[in-house]
């Protein structure tokens, strides 16, 4: 469990590190017009990741949810001048069938977001709900998925289908940790 929080906390620090963000985050914002904010589902995900984001000039925006039935009702609870003519993309640590995440993405394409996009650490998505980020219909306006290699048999699946999923593997952060810890032993 230690390892699994040291890779995750490695994941999202070494893919949005100013000097990382250019390989995953940063060129297409460079290549698209709208200014990049960060956006959190619930309050949650704010807590465990958005420390991680201080500093490196991207604003944020705080959703909250709540379920009536299976229904998934989002709000902005932060943030909401940093949603039109943005590109907003949300962070969370799993997926399994991504409803909050559809959800969350059709309240931020209401307020006025130019892009939503989505980094998730681990994938799970039980019976082949990773399907509705494919089509148009059912996606919530979602234009990329990013996540990791950390359930390789769903992200074997989700690199092999390609858009609009892509893949952020974790296996050089695990040598880098595996490294560090044998470094500091000797």
């Amino acid at each position: 469990p230690l390892l699994r929080l040291e890779l995750e906390q490695q994941a999202f620090q070494s893919t949005l590190q100013p000097e990382e963000a250019h390989s995953t985050l940063q060129p297409e914002a460079a290549l698209s017009p709208p200014p990049l904010a960060i956006c959190f589902p619930d309050d949650g995900a704010h807590k465990r990741f958005g420390p991680q984001f201080e500093g490196l000039g991207w604003p944020m925006v705080v959703c909250g949810k709540i379920r009536v039935g299976n229904e998934r009702q989002v709000t902005v609870k932060e943030g909401d001048a940093f949603i039109s003519r943005h590109r907003l993309v949300i962070v969370d640590d799993l997926v399994q069938s991504g409803g909050t995440l559809i959800s969350c993405a059709k309240v931020l394409k209401s307020l006025g977001a130019a892009a939503v996009d989505v980094f998730v650490s681990h994938v799970v998505f039980p019976n082949e709900s990773w399907k509705k980020f494919v089509n148009e219909g059912t996606s919530g306006g979602i234009r990329r998925f990013y996540f990791t290699d950390s359930n390789p048999c769903v992200s074997d699946v989700l690199v092999a289908h390609g858009e609009p999923f892509r893949l952020l593997s974790v296996g050089p952060l695990l040598a880098n940790v595996l490294s560090r810890n044998e470094a500091a032993r000797v």
